[in-house]
């Protein structure tokens, strides 16, 4: 079969065309309504959110999160810790044909341990949050359950954290846990800036050989971010720090420094009779101006 060719009027032709219209069907294509934002559902975002702080479920570093239609994120980047980019004040809501962008500012969590509450401090570094979106009934239904995803209830924490961090915050929320509380290897060692070794009977200590200190962040220490932070760990047969879990958090990126430095230690084996066991150890570090 040829090909089935379509012929358009131009010209004169086509004018005649558009004047044999009815004048009702030119009325009609006239005042059609270009696709715009749905204003109400606009304000209503606004009324909800500008103002409002809220928890991220992800953690990324850049200045702009972007989301797809259904609230999955679409950035690449590398994640920090949740103490420097979990949470974020909205200052301004935006309902674009394609998108809805909310605007901000990031927010730094540290931990109020008297009253047992999280504790923000405004940050000057902005933050755009774009979700795809598209016109139509259903869009208040797919933005708010894209939103859903974007955003975390205090109560999510625990299960969007790393390992070494849920048995805390679960417990900083209430509720029962008892996961770094339980390890019991071979013997303990005190609480330190490094670990003493209080040893059962029979037990003799390993040294530490190897040590990197962590590093007091600069956002951390801007902000007069202070205190204690304070880990459970265990020091492997090999002389590895492993099993490391946080029993006392100060917030601010400084639980995660400390963390990162205890891993580049190195022990000699802890012995019992003369076979390396493991021990479990409590690490103290103060964070101060």
């Amino acid at each position: 079969m040829g090909a089935v060719k379509t012929w358009l009027p131009t010209g004169p032709s086509a004018l005649n065309c558009v004047a044999m219209l009815p004048l009702s069907l030119l009325l009609l294509l006239a005042l059609a309504p270009v696709s715009a934002p749905d204003l109400s559902l606009e304000n209503q975002l606004r009324q909800e959110y500008v103002g409002s702080q809220r928890l991220l479920h992800h953690f990324y570093a850049a200045d702009t999160l972007k989301f797809n239609i259904a609230g999955e994120p679409l950035n690449q980047e590398r994640t920090i810790p949740w103490t420097l980019a979990g949470a974020v004040v909205i200052e301004k809501v935006t309902l674009e044909r394609q998108k809805l962008e909310l605007q901000g500012h990031r927010r730094l969590v540290t931990f109020d341990h008297q009253h047992k509450q999280l504790t923000f401090t405004k940050l000057n570094e902005k933050i755009w949050i774009e979700v795809a979106t598209s016109n139509g009934p259903d869009q208040a239904r797919q933005l708010r359950s894209a939103l859903a995803k974007v955003f975390a209830d205090v109560d999510d924490l625990p299960s969007l954290l790393p390992e070494y961090w849920r048995d805390y915050m679960t417990r900083f929320l209430g509720k029962q846990s008892g996961g770094c509380e339980e390890r019991q290897p071979h013997a303990t060692a005190g609480v330190a800036s490094q670990p003493v070794a209080i040893t059962s009977r029979g037990v003799s200590p390993g040294h530490l050989i190897k040590k990197a200190e962590p590093y007091y962040l600069p956002i951390a220490r801007k902000a007069g971010i202070e205190g204690d932070v304070q880990l459970r760990a265990v020091i492997s047969k090999t002389g590895l720090v492993t099993d490391i879990c946080i029993v006392k958090a100060l917030g601010a990126g400084l639980d995660d420094s400390l963390i990162a430095a205890v891993r580049q230690w190195q022990y000699s084996p802890y012995l019992l009779n003369g076979e390396p066991v493991e021990i479990q150890t409590s690490i103290k570090t103060t964070f101060h101006q």
